[in-house]
């Protein structure tokens, strides 16, 4: 029994099952999770290793470099890079595509457990972090305080707002910045270190001694055993100056010395400072994480009511507002795309009756649309795909290819109808069977192109796979209806589906209908075309030769800039500048940002909370660098996009003095790829000497400077301005008795101080930090008078007497790429895209002549463009390849797939002309369009050798069928094209949030689909006629000489 027969007989059972998939399709819906983008397994470890009071060159040699040869044995690793700071080491390992990073991250650390004992002993634990694009901070909120001391305000925000925020179901995390910690300074006069002999090291030990609760053990008293404790941890800060420093046998007897006698004990802040402004006023920023798999935009819609409960709790006290949310964004995108999905389903359904005249029959094929939606979100939430812009951009795009199965279906039953058959469940039936393999096999198409896509790895594989399972999933689902849903639907007794027939239409002279005239002029040019085969397939092969030449002209970029509303300034200033210069500095950049008619909140942000070690070693935020994220007002208020605001402000902001100014915009693929807010990578170079790699970059940036769109040109070399070192002298050090320790650790307590135990106060812990007076350690010459206790001789020795003091040039920090030195070129493109740009740089590095064991590499979005491009490039060449498979099956022909599949490389013409015209570059975007293509196109051409072969099979000449066969299918490839181009129009006309991702792939299919229809109607049947006379005249049988069935 065939499937429309059962449908037909058990027209309820159907309506039932398409309406649980309806209703599962909906409860899906409301549990997917919302995002901007696909949640990218990006493959990358960063291991994270301390030692405080190490320089980076000695971070490189004596941690990067240990940690550098372990990891490089583990497998499927593409690269590995690393930073060496001050303190701070960072090896990042890049795998393959597709490894499974919880072995890898096993790996890695029984690596590192292999290596631990070489390590320095002062080493912390090497930390595995994973990194994850969409760990970044789904919103910002600013707290001010009202009638609230600061400190007082930052213990409100800490205790209460942070731990209410992360209470909300969805919140990863809430991370605070802005704030200044509190701790307790010993601050230490060395003349009275040295009146009383004592060491500055004697006073750390003599602190952490006295803060003790110490057990004494137990006693029986009154048949009861009781436990001792002494109680000595400080409960006030009065207790820090009553501790005495107990006499040792390297002093002299005599009466206690007291801290008091020697330090000042001082309730401050640490000198780490940092700052927050919100539009220039004074702020705590609390950024908001959110879980993996929550949803973005409800997690920002709870954090908000939560946020005005606390508003309401907290009145007169603080003020909490939201200066940055990742949910608008996402929320106005998303809009766009359904609003272009209805409008496209509207277009559609226009179409659909101003062809059929029939109102039930254009409802009918318009069921498809509804359900197939609705069930494919159930087959997403199954499949783990979120609702994204490049999921919802594959349904969006898919709107108006859901009805044409239907519009072929109904079609032919139309047709049998107009035949003289009376409407019964054998003409419906008749009309199904008569197309239900071609359709499916259209489908099969349609779906198999985005097979290759699933084995495509990269960057390009991620982005596009939910985008082909999306579309795949509503084929599907409106195959079903087509083949199902909608002939019962036909064959059903009710008013508005009561009948599939047109209304009469009128005969002769100028009464003749747009279907008649349509025809008439199609039979015309149809049959000219056949009479000029040479001069037709001429002139196609100089459109397609004219399309690929365009193609070869027009600009590259991976992903076309998202103008996701929001840019990034960071500004750095000389190392010897003060925190206080530097807020102003910031400040006049705030002044001026403001100042713009598009800018809507500022975020300044100096320094970094000295508690989120991931923070510093991730986001390289650094005391002399300030960080300002501008917002923009919504494209309805403020049509520029971030690039042209950023161009309009550059010149005044360029003129502060002695501030290095850095554009960043965190919607670029550098971001997606590469973790951190920085300007794009463009080139490295590779050696071992970092002055002779410095020079060579300075020569290479000369060179490249004046190509065509580059700007903000930079080495990822950072240098200290200005170094001060302690050189030792060995032997008189020795002489003393003082080790390289000893002198480290007194000169290191003297001028950053050592925090040598912690005062509890409720349920926080305050460092206490033994440091010299301020007055005491802030020029040169307040180093030479720093002592030194030496054990040996039992005296104080000043530094100046085992060590000099030299100034110079320093490093802050080095890089490495495959254990080897490199320094690596940053800049922006303007104007132009960065794709672009590395053509222009290869030709001006060129005369560069590089020593002997150094390398120049073109790196960056280059690189994975490339990568990317090619594995497209390929998908393309296998998806055309399946195609011919399924066509093969089909016709049980090897020659008429190949006809069908000319409609290819002739869609190339509309491609060319679109993009060309409208000025978009070629993206991931448009190959994956040309992917499309290759199964939509075929559409077409499917239908009319279809039922050419089935009219030859009921007995009509070749030339007569090939017509007649034309002319019949004419009306559903109109209205097929015609509902998938208009389908696609709103995604192409509406601007605003995420217009830039969505636009390249519709224009994309669209040019394709226009020029690869108008073609194909005349150069298939030309070619079907052509191939059928070649078979003929070499004596071989004709492919569609099938037994008349």
């Amino acid at each position: 029994m065939q499937l429309t027969d059962l449908a037909l007989k058990r027209p309820i059972a159907v309506s039932m099952i398409f309406l649980a998939l309806g209703l599962m399709g909906f409860l899906s819906w409301q549990r997917l999770p919302l995002e901007l983008m696909p949640n990218l397994n990006y493959p990358q470890l960063t291991v994270v290793t301390n030692c405080e009071n190490v320089g980076p060159q000695e971070m490189e040699s004596l941690v990067t470099k240990t940690v550098e040869s372990a990891l490089g044995t583990i497998g499927h690793t593409r690269q590995i890079n690393s930073i060496s700071r001050e303190g701070i080491s960072l090896v990042t390992m890049d795998f393959d595509w597709g490894t499974n990073m919880n072995y890898a991250s096993l790996d890695v650390r029984e690596k590192l457990d292999q290596v631990k004992d070489l390590l320095p002993k002062e080493a912390t634990t090497p930390m595995i972090i994973r990194y994850d694009p969409g760990s970044l901070p789904v919103m910002s909120l600013a707290v001010k305080g009202e009638n609230l001391g600061f400190e007082d305000l930052q213990n409100l925000v800490s205790d209460v707002v942070k731990r209410e925020l992360e209470r909300v179901p969805g919140v990863a995390s809430a991370r605070l910045s802005g704030g200044q910690e509190r701790e307790i300074r010993v601050a230490v006069h060395p003349g009275r270190l040295a009146a009383h002999k004592v060491s500055i090291s004697s006073l750390g030990d003599a602190l952490k001694e006295a803060n003790l609760n110490f057990p004494g053990g137990k006693i029986v008293q009154h048949n009861q055993e009781l436990r001792l404790r002494i109680m000595g941890e400080f409960k006030e800060v009065k207790d820090l100056p009553k501790v005495g420093l107990s006499s040792r046998p390297d002093r002299r007897p005599g009466p206690p010395t007291f801290i008091r006698e020697v330090a000042e004990v001082q309730d401050t802040y640490k000198e780490d400072q940092s700052l927050a402004r919100l539009n220039g006023q004074p702020s705590l920023i609390l950024a908001i994480f959110k879980m993996a798999d929550a949803n973005t935009v409800q997690v920002v819609d709870k954090v908000k009511t939560r946020v005005n409960a606390l508003n309401q709790e907290y009145q007169g006290r603080l003020q909490i507002q939201v200066a940055q949310d990742q949910g608008r964004f996402i929320q106005q995108a998303i809009n766009q795309l359904e609003e272009a999905a209805l409008l496209g389903g509207l277009l559609s359904f226009g179409v659909l009756f101003g062809f059929l005249a029939s109102l039930p029959s254009a409802m009918i094929i318009m069921t498809a649309i509804p359900i197939s939606i609705l069930a494919t979100f159930s087959l997403m939430y199954l499949a783990g795909i979120s609702l994204n812009m490049m999921s919802l951009g594959g349904l969006a795009l898919g709107v108006g290819m859901l009805v044409d199965n239907g519009v072929v279906v109904l079609e032919n039953i139309r047709r049998h109808q107009e035949s003289g058959e009376a409407v019964s469940t054998v003409a419906i039936v008749r009309g199904t069977d008569e197309v239900k393999m071609a359709v499916t096999a259209s489908t099969l198409a349609h779906i198999v192109v985005f097979v290759p896509v699933i084995f495509v790895k990269g960057i390009a594989g991620q982005f596009l796979y939910q985008v082909g399972l999306t579309i795949s999933f509503s084929l599907l689902i409106s195959l079903a209806v087509a083949l199902v849903l909608n002939p019962m639907l036909v064959s059903l007794k009710i008013p508005w589906a009561a009948k599939v027939r047109a209304r009469p239409e009128p005969k002769g002279g100028w009464a003749l209908t747009l279907k008649d005239r349509l025809d008439q002029a199609y039979t015309r040019v149809l049959t000219g075309a056949l009479k000029r085969r040479r001069l037709v397939l001429t002139a196609a092969i100089v459109l397609t030769a004219l399309g690929v030449g365009i193609l070869m002209s027009i600009g590259r970029e991976l992903l076309p800039t998202l103008d996701q509303r929001e840019f990034l300034l960071r500004v750095s200033n000389p190392p010897s500048t003060t925190f206080e210069i530097i807020s102003g500095r910031l400040k006049s950049i705030e002044d001026l940002l403001l100042a713009h008619p598009g800018v809507q909140t500022v975020i300044t942000q100096l320094g970094y909370n000295p508690k989120e070690q991931y923070e510093k070693a991730m986001e390289e935020k650094e005391p002399r660098v300030g960080t300002l994220t501008v917002t923009l007002r919504p494209v309805k208020e403020f049509a520029l996009a971030a690039a042209a605001v950023v161009k309009e402000l550059r010149p005044q902001i360029d003129k502060i003095p002695e501030a290095r100014v850095e554009y960043i915009f965190p919607q670029s693929i550098g971001l997606w790829l590469n973790q951190k807010p920085q300007l794009p990578e463009l080139l490295y170079l590779q050696g071992p000497d970092l002055e002779v790699l410095e020079r060579l970059a300075f020569d290479a940036i000369t060179r490249i400077k004046n190509v065509r769109g580059l700007t903000d040109l930079e080495t990822s070399l950072k240098k200290e301005a200005n170094e001060s070192r302690v050189v030792l002298d060995r032997e008189r050090a020795a002489a003393f008795g003082l080790s390289v320790k000893e002198i480290g650790d007194a000169l290191k307590t003297s001028i950053k101080g050592d925090v040598s135990t912690q005062f509890r106060q409720a349920d926080r812990d305050i460092d206490i930090r033994v440091q010299l007076v301020d007055a005491k350690r802030q020029t040169l010459p307040d180093l030479d008078r720093i002592f030194i206790y030496s054990k040996h001789l039992r005296a104080e020795i000043p530094l100046q007497a085992v060590a000099r003091i030299e100034s110079g040039p320093g490093l802050m920090e080095i890089n490495r790429r495959d254990q080897e030195r490199l320094v690596a070129i940053q800049g922006n493109a303007v104007g132009r895209s960065l794709g672009d740009c590395q053509n222009d740089i290869h030709q001006a590095l060129k005369p560069i002549v590089l020593p002997p064991g150094y390398t120049l590499v073109q790196s960056g979005e280059a690189v994975e463009m490339g990568r990317s491009f090619s594995a497209l490039f390929w998908a393309l060449v296998l998806s055309v390849l399946l195609v011919y498979m399924i066509l093969a099956g089909q016709f049980e022909s090897l020659v008429h797939p190949l006809i069908i599949l000319f409609a290819v490389p002739f869609s190339l013409v509309g491609v060319a002309l679109a993009l060309g015209v409208t000025g978009w570059g070629i993206s991931l975007g448009v190959f994956f369009g040309a992917i499309m293509l290759g199964g939509i196109v075929v559409n077409n051409s499917i239908l009319l050798i279809d039922y050419t072969n089935t009219l030859r099979r009921r007995g009509y000449e070749l030339t007569e069928a090939v017509i007649l066969g034309s002319r019949a299918r004419l009306r559903p490839i109109i209205m097929t094209t015609l509902t998938t181009s208009l389908g696609l129009l709103p995604l192409i006309l509406a601007r605003g949030e995420g217009a830039e991702l969505r636009v390249p792939l519709a224009l994309t299919v669209l040019g394709g689909l226009i020029t690869s229809t108008f073609l194909t109607l005349v150069l298939v049947p030309l070619l079907y006629l052509w191939s059928e006379d070649t078979l003929r005249k070499w004596g071989l049988k004709r492919s569609s000489e099938i037994e008349p069935g």
